[in-house]
């Protein structure tokens, strides 16, 4: 009896032993299964993440301007291909350029539009071009701008008349006529004040030349020129016209004198002559002191003689001192 009780316990403690073993391994089974769902599951996120970069990458736009402002290399060839050869694009060398001649082509749109003329256009497309820009109707529709009253004589109706021919001729505008009167108007009064500047010059050099070789005589001698000059042109505007050629020339003038000088003794036209030039003055010292007996002490020229000879050259050599200070 007490034999099969011991058996029945150990039997007992075995069964239990078998259900506790089944019980732990259901149980690691389980907590496998699960860790495999987790792994399974973080495997997933992570391939469907990879996958959704990827296609980010592949589906973003590239940008054809650089940070700087540029464009990239090739950058028309993200361009659709209608347009990415036309040639208004070569002008573009930067977005900033860009941006600009789009601004540019907006503010344009709406204007009237001027097709220029080529080389091989003909009149009618020309004159077509010209009415467009604004040339009046006709050369006689230009008007005229103020012409300077002291500039009449040059500015003739026939320099105008042909300046209004060539300016049609050439498309000009009313503006762009007036702008070239102007500056015709100025470029001849700028000749013009030239030349009286050169002639008033040329009048100082030759008055300053004939003032050192005539010394005292200057004035006395102009006078016998002047006088001549009137004698042989005797109308204003005649005399006038001869001046403007000779007027300032030396040797003339120095002509003239000679010439009124050698006529000293018809005092009716010139008058008498009371002044010498240095080359006269010197010309008479040398006369007076070769005169017979002066520079010899005994002599038959009587004391008043000799003081009258020594009282003019003291004359005449103080002209000469004078006419060298001068100079």
């Amino acid at each position: 009896m007490e034999t099969d009780t011991s058996t029945d316990v150990s039997t007992d403690t075995a069964d239990q032993t078998m259900q506790t073993d089944t019980t732990q391994d259901s149980a690691q089974n389980t907590d496998s299964a699960q860790t495999d769902t987790i792994l399974s599951n973080s495997d997933s996120k992570q391939t469907q993440t990879q996958q959704a970069d990827k296609d980010t990458l592949l589906t973003s736009p590239v940008s054809p301007v650089k940070p700087d402002g540029t464009f990239v290399e090739n950058w028309r060839d993200m361009l659709p291909d209608e347009i990415k050869n036309e040639k208004s694009l070569d002008t573009v060398t930067d977005f900033n350029n860009a941006m600009k001649q789009l601004v540019n082509h907006k503010k344009m749109v709406g204007k009237d539009k001027v097709a220029i003329p080529s080389d091989k256009s003909d009149e009618a497309e020309w004159n077509e071009f010209y009415s467009r820009i604004g040339r009046p109707s006709t050369k006689e529709d230009y008007t005229i701008p103020e012409i300077p009253e002291d500039l009449s004589e040059i500015f003739t109706d026939d320099k105008l008349s042909r300046a209004k021919e060539i300016a049609f001729r050439i498309g000009a505008t009313q503006k762009q006529f007036d702008e070239y009167l102007k500056d015709e108007v100025e470029q001849t009064q700028n000749l013009i004040q030239s030349q009286i500047s050169m002639e008033q010059k040329a009048r100082a050099d030759a008055e300053k030349s004939l003032r050192a070789e005539l010394g005292a005589a200057y004035d006395e001698r102009m006078h016998v020129a002047n006088r001549l000059i009137a004698e042989a042109f005797p109308v204003e505007e005649q005399k006038m016209q001869f001046l403007e050629k000779f007027g300032n020339d030396v040797d003339f003038i120095r002509f003239a004198s000679l010439v009124g000088s050698r006529m000293a003794e018809h005092t009716t036209l010139i008058g008498k002559l009371t002044q010498r030039t240095p080359n006269e003055v010197q010309k008479r010292i040398t006369e007076l002191k070769a005169t017979p007996g002066y520079l010899q002490i005994n002599s038959d020229m009587t004391k008043e003689q000799r003081a009258q000879i020594t009282e003019e050259l003291r004359d005449l050599n103080k002209q000469l001192y004078e006419v060298t200070n001068e100079k």
